[in-house]
């Protein structure tokens, strides 16, 4: 065969080999002022399968050009007239030279290097379609890398590849002999799976030093046929130093149908880890190796897998909506550790950090408006309110500032407009300028009412986001008994939002404050709250005995209408408990003590409830003359939906 010209502005230095259909030279490139590898078409060769050499520059262009992943291999130039691909040079070995790998620490490490390159495509909806050992360069160092050191195999070769939601008959060829999965050979489907199985043949390769399909054979049909139907003897039985757990993890990946495969290549590097593989997969992949090329912020927001909703306004504001700052928000979190791959999308661990350029440009922006703009910003930054429609920037400014007062400005402004806010029952705002005024009473004043607000429109997280700022404040000062009351309303609304074990550590947050000190009313209506919890979960031996708590407060401090309210409590409790006689006798109790008070309304309710244990244990005639009593005191107190 006769080397083809190369295309101008390139000096051929090496010959570093040829395929069937393609030669690799190693070229001094003009344009660049490097030595690159040249891809080039064969002078005399026929296209395989009558696919041009062009037409696969092409695909390997549309599929990877823009990418700038670290574990492909890098395309720098390519054409199609002259057909040539100009790509970096890769100074290590391909990993077909290597052949068995004696040590298992160091094959494992590699297997798991192999599989972060296949969730990298797998995450940027690629599908490789001709994986083998020799499209894979290993570092020019990798026998003398640390165990945990950091590296890339880079991939190489996409010509045969497709996006994964491309049909089929776009892709130019099927692949290699020997690694193409059973589908692939059969229906010609080629799928995230199908790389996985090329995965497994080269992880029994690597182990074992023996090809699972060719082993004494070179016939396509017949290495096909076995590719279809033969299972390879297991690699522990061939290399017993591997194991039985990780010869299964390679006998799924050799499954003969996808769906019996391990589903995705992270999965695959999860294992090899319990196997004791050590390289750091989780820090080889972030959300800026996916952004398309030219993307747009909205793009970035589609096409990058990050769980964005939580803090997608947040991200706006810090990025000014600019994919250049989107693009540093990301790094910088990915450097930092608080956005991760946890294998279906990269997540944030809390609150993004916002990187000090982008910090500084928005000061910039800040520090060169007019002085009455300026100011307009640090009032709205701490009122929360600002009277002018904010631009992109002064979002950012916004948010930003209050970290940059002084706490004097922000006290002295936030106290003199407290009040004005709590008057107009804007009560949100009222406490969270009392509390950045440091005045705790006004706070949990206005929060109180607020979230009372808020319950009444089913706003139940909203209410509870504002309680917590309250509690984290008073907390942090050390008052937190002066916001009890708070606490408490707090186990109310979860009660009421079926959360009952959140409830119930609210109220023992309650009780807990008040040890060493005088019970009250607070105490013994918390006492009561967690009766009514026990009573939820059945449990009506500890109901009972909160409830008895609640009793001895209220005697303490002679409450006589809420003892009477806490005898139907134990009443009922023991009413649903099928103990009838003890809850007559709580009944009677609360009657005796509703009677003295004259209060009514509560006698009637109480009759109520005599009248219907009456009735179950069949004194019917007593039961509905306790019944007429309790509806003749209703009827006088107009109380109709009770009398229905």
């Amino acid at each position: 065969m006769t080397s083809p010209l190369l295309p101008p502005g390139y000096r051929r230095t090496a010959y570093l080999g040829r395929g069937g259909t393609a030669e690799v030279l190693r070229a001094w490139s003009d344009r660049d002022r490097r030595e690159v590898a040249l891809k080039l078409p064969l002078a005399d060769a026929s296209p395989v399968d009558d696919i041009p050499f062009a037409a696969l520059v092409e695909r390997e262009r549309a599929l990877i050009g823009a990418s700038r992943f670290p574990g492909l291999v890098r395309i720098l130039h390519s054409s199609v007239e002259p057909p040539f691909i100009a790509m970096e040079i890769c100074a290590g070995p391909t990993l077909d030279t290597l052949g068995r790998i004696d040590s298992l620490p160091r094959a494992l490490n590699l297997l798991s290097a192999l599989a972060v390159d296949l969730e990298y495509l797998r995450a940027a909806g690629l599908v490789h379609g001709d994986l083998k050992p020799q499209n894979f360069f290993l570092p020019s160092n990798w026998e003398s890398l640390p165990d945990t050191a950091l590296f890339w195999l880079k991939l190489s070769d996409f010509s045969l590849g497709k996006r994964a939601d491309e049909p089929d008959a776009l892709r130019v060829g099927l692949g290699t002999v020997g690694f193409m999965a059973p589908e692939t050979i059969t229906t010609q489907t080629a799928t995230h799976r199908s790389d996985l199985f090329a995965l497994g043949v080269i992880a029994y390769t690597m182990l074992t030093g023996v090809h699972p399909f060719l082993e004494g054979e070179t016939d396509p049909a017949v290495i096909n046929s076995r590719c279809r139907e033969d299972d390879p003897a297991p690699i522990d039985q061939v290399r017993p130093e591997t194991g039985s757990a990780l010869a299964d993890l390679v006998s799924r990946l050799l499954a003969k149908r996808p769906e019996d495969r391990t589903a995705t290549a992270w999965q695959v590097c999860l294992e090899l880890e319990k196997f004791g593989a050590t390289y750091p997969f989780r820090k080889a992949l972030s959300a800026v190796h996916l952004i398309p090329h030219g993307a747009t912020f909205d793009d970035m927001l589609t096409a990058v897998p990050v769980d964005w909703d939580p803090h997608r306004d947040y991200l706006s504001t810090i990025s000014l909506r600019d994919p250049v700052g989107l693009r540093l928000v990301l790094s910088a979190n990915t450097r930092r550790g608080n956005l991760a791959y946890d294998g279906n999308r990269f997540r944030f661990k809390s609150r993004p950090y916002w990187p000090c350029p982008l910090r500084r440009r928005t000061l910039h922006s800040f520090a060169n408006s007019p002085r009455a703009h300026r100011k307009a910003l640090v009032k709205a930054a701490i009122l929360g309110t600002p009277d002018f429609a904010p631009s992109p920037t002064d979002t950012a400014t916004l948010l930003l500032l209050p970290s940059l007062l002084r706490p004097g400005t922000i006290r002295k402004i936030s106290a003199s407009k407290a009040p004005v806010a709590e008057k107009r029952e804007d009560h949100i705002a009222a406490t969270r300028l009392s509390i950045q005024a440091g005045d705790l009473t006004r706070a949990e004043r206005c929060c109180f009412q607020a979230a009372t607000l808020l319950q009444k429109d089913h706003q139940i997280r909203p209410a509870l986001t504002l309680i917590d700022t309250v509690l984290d404040f008073a907390l942090l000062i050390h008052r937190e008994f002066d916001v009890a009351k708070l606490i408490r309303m707090k186990g109310d609304i979860l009660k009421n939002a079926g959360e009952i074990d959140a409830a119930h550590a609210a109220y023992c947050r309650v009780i807990d404050l008040y040890q060493g000190r005088t019970p009250d009313l607070l105490l013994g209506k918390t006492y009561n709250a967690i009766g009514d919890l026990f009573k939820l979960k059945q449990r009506f031996t500890e109901g009972i005995a909160a409830l008895e708590q609640a009793l001895a407060i209220y005697e303490a401090t002679s409450n006589q209408l809420e003892l009477s309210h806490t005898y139907n409590n134990i009443g009922n409790m023991y009413y649903i408990a099928g103990n009838r006689t003890e809850a007559l006798r709580q009944y009677r109790r609360a009657l005796r003590t509703q009677r003295r008070l004259n209060a009514t309304a509560q006698v009637a309710s109480t009759l109520n409830n005599l009248g219907g244990v009456m009735a179950m244990t069949g004194r019917l005639t007593r039961a509905a003359r306790l019944l007429l009593l309790s509806l003749g005191l209703k009827r006088t107190l107009s109380d109709t939906g009770e009398i229905a």
